[in-house]
C-alpha cells in the first residue's frame, strides 16, 4: 500500500501533469478587465481639438439677433458634448411646448369655427323668420283687400270659396284676428261684422230672417258661411266666452244699423260702431 500510494503522488506530481493544468489555468478569463492604454498622440490631439473648437466658438457670432431671446450654445464660448447635449435638450423642450400652443391654437380656432358656424345659422333663421313676416304682413293685406263685401254677389263668391278652400279660410282668421277690438266681447263681435260687411250690404239681413209682405226680405245672418268664421276667430281670441251673450250683441247691432244711418249717408257709411254707446 506504501509503495501505491508513493506511486500515485509521484505520478500526480509529474512535469506533465503540472504543465497541462498551467495551460488550462491560462485560458480562463482574467476577471478585471484591463482598460486598454489610449493610442500614443491621442490626448494630445484631443487639447489641440478642443482648442480649435474653443477658437472656433471666440470667433464665431451667434446667428440670431441678439435682442430675441433664446438659449444660445454659444454664451460661454465653449463647444463640447455637454454643451450640445443641453442645447439638443432645450430645443426638445420647446418643441414640445410648441406642439401643446398648436393644439390649444387649433381647438381654439375650431371653436371659432363652430361659433362662426352657428351665429350664420341664427343670422339665416333670422332673416327667414323676416321674410315670413313680411310674406304674412303681405298676405294680411291682400286677404282684407276682401273686405268689407258690398254686394249679395261678392258676398256668395266668398262664401262658396270658404268651404272649398282651407288655406284661403286659415288666412281670413288670421288676418281678421289682427284688426278686430279685443276690449271685450261685445267689441270683438261688432268690430267684425263692421269690418266684413258694408252697411249697405248688412241691411239687407236680420239675425235669423225676415219674410214679410209688407217689408222687404231680410236674409239670416245666422246661416251664413261668414258667421261660423266669425265664431272661429272669436274662440280663436276669446278662449272662454258666452256665445248667446255676444249672438245678442250681434243680433241687436244689425237690428240699429239701419236706423243709425241716414239713407242720404248710406253710401259714405264710415266705419264706426253705431252701439258703441248703447
Amino acid at each position: 500500500p506504501e509503495t501505491s500510494l508513493n506511486s500515485s503522488s509521484q505520478s500526480n506530481g509529474s512535469p506533465q501533469v503540472i504543465s497541462k493544468r498551467v495551460h488550462v489555468l491560462s485560458e480562463i478569463p482574467s476577471t478585471s478587465a484591463e482598460i486598454p492604454s489610449p493610442p500614443p498622440g491621442f490626448l494630445s490631439h484631443t487639447i489641440a481639438l478642443q482648442q480649435t473648437l474653443t477658437e472656433v466658438a471666440l470667433t464665431t457670432k451667434c446667428p440670431l439677433p441678439s435682442g430675441q431671446y433664446h438659449h444660445c450654445a454659444f454664451q460661454d464660448h465653449t463647444i463640447n458634448l455637454l454643451n450640445l447635449g443641453r442645447s439638443a435638450c432645450l430645443i426638445s423642450r420647446s418643441i414640445e411646448k410648441m406642439s401643446t400652443n398648436l393644439k390649444a391654437l387649433k381647438s381654439e380656432i375650431t371653436s371659432l369655427y363652430e361659433l362662426q358656424n352657428q351665429l350664420s345659422a341664427n343670422k339665416t333663421q333670422t332673416v327667414d323668420r323676416e321674410d315670413n313676416e313680411l310674406d304674412d304682413d303681405t298676405n294680411n293685406e291682400a286677404i282684407l283687400q276682401y273686405f268689407p263685401i258690398q254686394t249679395m254677389a261678392d258676398l256668395n263668391v266668398f262664401e262658396e270659396k270658404l268651404p272649398s278652400d282651407h288655406v284661403f279660410c286659415n288666412a281670413v282668421i288670421t288676418a281678421l284676428e289682427t284688426q278686430l277690438e279685443k276690449s271685450s266681447e261685445n267689441k270683438t263681435a261688432r268690430s267684425f261684422v263692421r269690418l266684413t260687411m258694408a252697411p249697405a250690404l248688412l241691411q239687407k239681413f236680420s239675425w235669423k230672417g225676415q219674410k214679410r209682405k209688407d217689408r222687404l226680405e231680410k236674409k239670416a245672418f245666422v246661416e251664413l258661411k261668414l258667421y261660423q268664421l266669425m265664431l272661429r276667430v272669436f274662440k280663436k281670441i276669446w278662449k272662454i266666452s258666452n256665445v248667446q251673450r255676444v249672438e245678442a250683441s250681434v243680433s241687436n247691432y244689425i237690428a240699429h244699423i239701419r236706423s243709425l244711418v241716414p239713407p242720404t249717408e248710406e253710401s259714405n257709411f264710415e266705419k264706426e260702431d253705431p252701439m258703441e254707446n248703447v
